[in-house]
Formats: structure tokens, sequence, C-alpha cells
């Protein structure tokens, strides 16, 4: 396309525009869920754009649309943006990449709203775009091992804990990578759960005695940690637990009587057993 004078002058307001405009709020926003393929639909900026313009605009079939900065800074590019003001997702979006946790994960397009040389008068609008990018519940919580050995003495008593791994999600939405804890365990089994948030909200988990072990009784315990998420529909990860006792010499040696009577003839052989 021949760039005409006039092309050139709305081509230097616009790049002036960006810069003036950039601490101004945003004019529309959108949302699009993650995942989706490239070329999904995500909203007519051009019908939003002539309900809050003015009078004079509202009927124009001469207004363009043109998507600024595309790419800036080697950036992928996310969205297009038609000469008609349709909004696309122009690639496959996935928020763990894109976005940070526990953060709203968007991006703002600025779009260049213009009518064309075939109009009788000027105009030029810089729109800011916010999309927002809705986080899925698309990863489960998981633990770094799948199981888990601790072992506890027959000295230790109520209240002592062995620490055990804490889950992660990789879901960016705060809902969908909130985790909560609890102890699959048959009701008399002698553990509790413990899960104490940290200041950086994630979560510092043990495993608590709730009465002395003896191995005489019990030598091991099978449990299940199960981390859950706050998405719907929720996932969950599982820690298998394996708890072995350690023995302790905590028992003497006890004969089966306290007095054993025993006959010996006078022709038994030397170094040989007397009983059995």
């Amino acid at each position: 396309m021949t760039e005409t004078p006039r092309f050139r002058i709305l081509l230097q307001l616009v790049t002036v525009l960006i810069y003036l405009n950039g601490s101004l709020c945003v004019d529309i926003s959108y949302h699009v869920e993650e995942e989706q393929r490239e070329g999904t639909y995500v909203s007519d900026i051009a019908a939003d754009f002539l309900l809050m313009s003015d009078s004079s605009l509202k009927h124009s079939s001469l207004i363009s649309f043109n998507q600024l900065q595309k790419g800036a800074g080697g950036e992928m590019e996310l969205f297009n943006v038609t000469k008609r003001g349709k909004l696309y997702t122009a690639h496959r979006l996935d928020a763990e990449e894109l976005c940070t946790v526990k953060k709203e994960c968007s991006r703002i397009i600025k779009v260049a709203v213009q009518l064309s040389e075939r109009s009788s008068t000027q105009y030029m609008n810089i729109l800011k775009v916010k999309i927002i990018i809705d986080d899925i519940n698309d990863h489960q919580p998981m633990f770094p091992t799948r199981e888990l050995d601790l072992h506890f003495t027959e000295r230790d008593g109520k209240g002592v804990m062995l620490a055990v791994p804490n889950a992660i999600d990789r879901d960016v939405g705060v809902m969908n990578s909130k985790i909560s804890y609890q102890l699959r365990n048959k009701p008399d089994l002698p553990f509790t759960l413990s899960a104490r948030k940290t200041i950086t909200g994630s979560s510092e988990l043990g495993i608590i005695l709730a009465r002395k072990l003896d191995r005489e009784v019990k030598d091991s315990y099978n449990l299940q940690v199960i981390a859950k998420d706050g998405g719907y529909p929720s996932k969950q990860g599982v820690l298998d637990v394996h708890i072995s006792v350690i023995d302790l010499n905590d028992n003497s040696p006890v004969f089966n009587k306290d007095i054993y009577n025993i006959s010996v003839r006078n022709t038994h052989q030397r170094n040989r057993p007397i009983a059995m």
C-alpha cells in the first residue's frame, strides 16, 4: 500500500498517543479461557467501541481498527485484531506459561481506531484493550514423590512430628492452585496431620504422633496424605506414607519357669548338654 502524507502524519500521531496513553486506564476488558486453539473468537471490539462513542460515529462504516505494537520486544503475538474490529486468539493460550501463580493473568493490547481517507472528517483514537486469560483447572496437586518412608521409635511420645513434603499445583488461578490437605487414616491409628501455612502461602506438613507406639503390638502403619485443590471440579494428588516403628531394648529376657529341676546321671559325659 502506498503511504500518503496524511497516513504518515496519522502514523506519527499514533506513536505519540501510545506513549501518552500508557498511564491511562483500560477502555475495554474481555475474558477468554486458556487452552483455546488458535483463531478462537474472543469479542467484537468495534461493536463495544461504537456503543461508547459519540453519535457521529455510531453508524459510520468507514471506521478501521489496527493493532499496534504487534509482537513488540520479541514477545509472542497472542491476539489478532481485524480491520473490522474482531478480536481473535493468535496462538493457543497457556496460563501456566504466560503468568505467575495467584496473580491475574492478562495482556493489554493497543488498538488504533480511525476513519478512512474517504471520510470527510478526521478521527483518531487509541483503545487499551485488556484480555484476561481465565485459568482452567487442568493440573492436579503433585507431591515430589509418590511414596515416603518415615520412622518413629518406641521412645517417641505424643506430639512428636516428622516432616512431610508439600504438594505443588501448577495452575495459576487463585482457587485452582489453592491446596488443602487431609489424612486418609483409620480412626484407631495413632497419627494426625499438621498443615501450617507459611508466610509465602505454602504449607509445612507433618505427621504427628497421637500416642506412644509399641513395636511388639504393631511394627508398621500405612497412611495416605491427600492434597486437594479448590478448583471445580476439584483435582487431588496422593502421597503414600509407610511408617515403621523402631524397636527399643525395653524388654528383659524372661525364662518360662522360675525354677527348673534337672536330674543328672553319674555316667553323663563331659561337655554334653544336660537339658534341652
